[in-house]
């Protein structure tokens, strides 16, 4: 899966094939700040899978988001966006999309890290937020104070309505 990954879409998209070493640290649900280089977050499934830099998120988002290494009829069938109000007030979901107002992408957020890569195809706007925390209630008002200066026409939803 790497090599496919390294070979057959990084390259393709202009996306760097390796990452630096690095330390990395997170904010843990408790608020102490652990060192978190030599973690595995790939028991996080999808959100965990890939490790990335900002600047290969802001590469791919809308490479995602487009369809770029899709053929036109799959990306229409992505493209059938559902209502997913556990995604937030007004939130999409088609195949592996998330559309919140407009916004496309999907959030990889797992504990003591939170990613946000979205891409505003009207405007062609990418917006990546990349947090070492896990605090979620707070990325989603922080994301919604950037959408409301960066995109006033399409704010981040809401949080989703709890029953």
């Amino acid at each position: 899966m790497k090599t496919l990954i390294s070979c057959a879409i990084a390259l393709l998209v202009g996306m760097s094939p390796a990452l630096a070493q690095q330390v990395i640290k997170s904010t843990m649900p408790d608020g102490k700040i652990v060192n978190s280089t030599d973690w595995n977050p790939s028991w996080g499934w999808a959100a965990g899978a890939m490790i990335s830099t900002l600047d290969d998120l802001h590469t791919w988002i809308p490479d995602l988001a487009t369809g770029k290494l899709l053929t036109p009829a799959t990306q229409r069938e992505r493209e059938q966006f559902l209502p997913a109000p556990q995604e937030g007030e007004g939130a999409e979901y088609g195949l592996g999309l998330e559309n919140q107002n407009g916004w496309i992408g999907h959030n990889g957020n797992i504990v003591g890290y939170l990613t946000y890569p979205y891409y505003l195809p009207s405007k062609k706007i990418t917006m990546v937020v990349l947090l070492n925390s896990s605090n979620v209630l707070g990325s989603w008002a922080l994301i919604q104070a950037m959408t409301k200066i960066i995109s006033p026409d399409h704010p981040w939803p809401n949080l989703p309505a709890h029953p």
